[in-house]
């Protein structure tokens, strides 16, 4: 398979991911996802952007670039980020045509995100012998940036320990801490039922919280490893 066959198949299953969750909702499962205000003028520039409207892609660029900087900046080689954004951008493009506004724009993106991570260590796994991404951790197969933004020993404990967890379950977790997503949004993005995504998060959280309690530090320094979480964002600003 050649590495634009690769690309298109990675967008190909985000697309597939999403529409078989939608499938049989109707028109308004958007209104039932909980999505923010702002929605709906995403699919109107999302639409703008299809048709060749390219200041309108450039609000959604502008708009998602930080979003997307930080899922991959925990997840992926440092010299990998930015062409990851990239060409994250890029396959949203070429994807916009078969977008059909019943998700919002943000799962789009993420879920697109997320097939060229797991595209990106496919790759890597190759050149490495093997790599599964529900087993292999982004510690071993990856040297990551955000521990230097750590400002304190528990954020440097919690980078720690979700760099130790799995790349799935590390995913998980910051979708939904980090980036707020919805069990439904969430399930979109892996494609997956959105039991099974609960069930994912369910044990994601089960196993950050176990790497916390091996970590070095003292007690209070590992406790409450899923709060601090979700403090970051605002405190370190990404």
């Amino acid at each position: 398979m050649t590495q634009q066959e690769e690309l298109e198949d990675a967008v190909d299953s985000a697309v597939r991911g999403i529409v078989a969750v939608e499938a049989g909702e109707g028109e308004e499962a958007v209104a039932r996802e909980g999505e923010p205000s702002g929605a709906a003028e995403e699919r109107g520039l999302m639409a703008a952007w299809r048709s060749g409207d390219r200041r309108a892609g450039d609000v959604l660029i502008v708009r998602y670039y930080p979003t997307l900087r930080r899922f991959f900046i925990n997840k992926a080689p440092r010299d990998a980020v930015d062409d990851l954004v990239q060409i994250t951008f890029e396959q949203l493009l070429r994807a916009s045509s078969r977008y059909e506004g019943r998700a919002s724009v943000r799962t789009f993106v993420l879920a697109i995100a997320y097939r060229m991570l797991a595209r990106h260590y496919r790759t890597f796994g190759r050149k490495q012998g093997r790599l599964d991404p529900l087993v292999d951790t982004v510690e071993r197969v990856s040297t990551g940036m955000f521990t230097k933004l750590a400002q304190r020993l528990e954020h440097e404990l919690l980078f720690e320990a979700l760099r130790r967890l799995s790349i799935e379950d590390q995913a998980v977790i910051e979708l939904v801490y980090w980036e707020h997503a919805t069990m439904k949004e969430g399930a979109k993005i892996l494609r997956v039922p959105e039991p099974t995504f609960k069930s994912k998060l369910r044990r994601a959280k089960e196993r950050l919280e176990a790497e916390l309690a091996k970590g070095r530090g003292s007690t209070s320094e590992q406790r409450g490893g899923l709060e601090t979480l979700e403090r970051l964002r605002a405190e370190v600003g990404v």
